[in-house]
């Protein structure tokens, strides 16, 4: 993508869209932190949709896999060079996102225990979007749950 492609369909001038993204990595690291606050809200409306705390975690893994399904950018993740962004800032991210939904309404800092977990489910998924797996099937949603529930569930619970 270029920045003329950018401009043109944003409907902007060049110099308006320079003065906000001095440079094309900016332009594509505001798209990319966009797309992840889209991703960690998707993930959380399916989290809260729950009253199950059984389900919240296949919940959460589904909507993230139906996420990057959809998504056009994630969906091309495995097949383009790696974009200039600070992949390790996402990471922490997202592992900060899932170690407060796991922590819940507990006072205090989420333990270590718990950001471990966080942190193993964060990488998998960048994994998972990156080279698809293909057992459990990321087309299958009833084996992606029945992965959650057999897999992620467990290593929850023992976090908590």
């Amino acid at each position: 993508i270029t920045v003329e492609d950018v401009v043109r369909r944003a409907g902007v001038s060049r110099m308006t869209a320079y003065r906000r993204y001095p440079r094309r990595d900016d332009l594509v690291e505001a798209l990319v932190r966009r797309e992840t606050q889209r991703f960690l809200g998707a993930v959380a409306d399916a989290i809260d949709a729950t009253d199950d705390p059984h389900e919240g975690v296949a919940e959460a893994f589904i909507a993230a896999v139906t996420f990057a399904r959809e998504n056009p950018m994630l969906r091309r993740a495995g097949h383009v060079e790696p974009a200039p962004i600070d992949s390790a800032e996402l990471l922490k991210m997202g592992a900060a996102f899932i170690a407060n939904y796991i922590h819940g309404e507990a006072p205090g800092r989420p333990p270590q225990q718990v950001r471990w977990v966080a942190d193993v489910f964060a990488r998998l998924f960048f994994t998972y979007i990156s080279i698809p797996p293909t057992d459990p099937d990321f087309d299958d949603d009833a084996e992606l749950r029945r992965f959650a529930h057999e897999v992620l569930t467990p290593m929850v619970e023992r976090a908590i």
